[in-house]
């Protein structure tokens, strides 16, 4: 049986009878025994040998496709871990080049794509110092796809890897982010599952790590917290994941985003993935409101975007065209606050007081008109959840 025939429930189950030996063995020995018999434990197993695969084909191979001519692609993958989302994209590319640090991950994404009968796919384990040279040396690449992992790389290595990146593509050649949380929403929905705890800095967010759910991040976290070399320590937090922004594209590509962002996580493929939530709705009609002049794709509280090097300037007006018609949408989507609410005159105070108000924004009507944009988003959010089923 060929897995990507398969409907979800078969392939499934054929992964698991294919793969669960090699993953017992390679991967899962590596994790506390205690934590593997644990809710949190099991899932992260499930997550691991199926549903990571299951959500790529389903989710990111077919946006992918929306954006780029995956059937002519030759692709590296930086960060490939176990290959899932690798040989989902084997399944439909002309061919990967994937890459990880951990020994163990690359061998068993190699049992995996024997067990998917892939062959257009080469794996290969580089220590973390040569991985990206390993990247850009692969002859003939022309889309880069960083899946899960821009989160896990500190500032300074995510500057290095995008701009490396982006001067070796080929022009009409990408870049892909792929499931990595955005650091400007309230909710930290990647690691510690608290809200606001990721944007904090470590000497606070170290103090507050008991007040995470998840044991894997109270034991990792916990441990940095506990390094002596607080740079040791803050490299340790972002190893378990700390969100990205519009910022570092900023900064490493020097160019104007709405020119070469093509794919921007609205697309139904990523919305019936990564539901749209309250704290990305708020941040959404803040930039709308306010004209921040980023694509919208950078308010979504999970990163799903997709840059192209332009071939000339009819790529960078249709790039701009796109980017300008889905803050449109958006706009007429979400009502916003009317233009200049914030620099409008206060109310003044009713009863005896002759005291002036405080001007500025700090008061007058910016409470009231945050009670409409919270009330405004929620709706929204509940008739996103309704649409996409989540």
């Amino acid at each position: 049986m060929i897995i990507r025939e398969l409907d979800d429930d078969a392939a499934r189950a054929v992964i698991t009878e294919r793969l669960m030996p090699t993953f017992l063995e390679l991967v899962f020995s590596e994790w506390d025994p205690a934590f593997r018999e644990t809710p949190e434990g099991k899932q992260g197993m499930t997550v691991a040998l199926v549903d990571r695969y299951l959500d790529s084909r389903r989710h990111g191979v077919p946006w992918l496709d929306r954006a780029i001519d995956l059937s002519s692609s030759r692709i590296v993958e930086i960060g490939c871990g176990t290959g899932s989302s690798t040989v989902a994209m084997a399944e439909h590319c002309q061919w990967v080049v994937a890459l990880d640090v951990d020994q163990p991950s690359v061998d068993a994404a190699r049992a995996r794509a024997v067990a998917h009968d892939v062959t257009n796919v080469e794996f290969r384990s580089c220590p973390p110092e040569e991985i990206l040279a390993a990247a850009l040396a692969v002859a003939d690449a022309d889309v880069f796809v960083l899946f899960a992992v821009l989160e896990h790389l500190t500032v300074a290595e995510r500057l290095q890897t995008l701009t490396s990146l982006w001067e070796a593509l080929p022009r009409g050649g990408a870049i892909a982010i792929i499931e990595t949380p955005n650091r400007l929403t309230y909710r930290d929905r990647h690691s510690s599952e608290v809200d606001f705890l990721h944007l904090l800095p470590d000497e606070l967010a170290f103090r507050l790590v008991d007040l995470s759910p998840r044991a894997a991040y109270r034991d990792v976290v916990g441990r940095a917290a506990a390094n002596p070399s607080p740079i040791d320590a803050s490299v340790g937090r972002v190893r378990f994941g700390l969100g990205a922004s519009f910022h570092e594209f900023l900064a490493a590509l020097d160019e104007p985003l709405e020119e070469i962002v093509i794919a921007d996580g609205y697309e139904d493929e990523i919305t019936s993935w990564f539901g749209i939530h309250l704290d990305e709705l708020l941040l959404l009609q803040y930039m709308l409101a306010e004209s921040i002049a980023v694509p919208c794709a950078f308010a979504r509280s999970v990163l799903n975007v997709v840059l192209r090097k332009p071939t000339g300037a009819d790529d960078r007006s249709a790039a701009a065209a796109f980017n300008a018609a889905r803050r449109e949408a958006l706009t007429g989507r979400y009502p916003l606050a009317p233009p200049g609410w914030h620099d409008q005159p206060a109310a003044q105070p009713s009863g005896p007081s002759t005291a002036p108000a405080p001007a500025g924004p700090e008061r007058g009507n910016r409470r009231p008109v945050l009670d409409v944009l919270v009330a405004t988003a929620r709706s929204a959010a509940r008739r996103v959840a309704d649409r996409v089923g989540r």
